[in-house]
């Protein structure tokens, strides 16, 4: 079971990583790794 606190910690991780893709800085931040 997945707790609502969870839940909210998933989504500020997985939303600004959608933004980041959407905005195509995504490989940007992968060439810095």
């Amino acid at each position: 079971m997945v707790l609502d606190a969870d839940k909210k910690q998933i989504q500020c991780v997985v939303r600004p990583l959608q933004i980041l893709r959407a905005d195509g800085t995504w490989e940007n931040i992968g060439g810095m790794k």
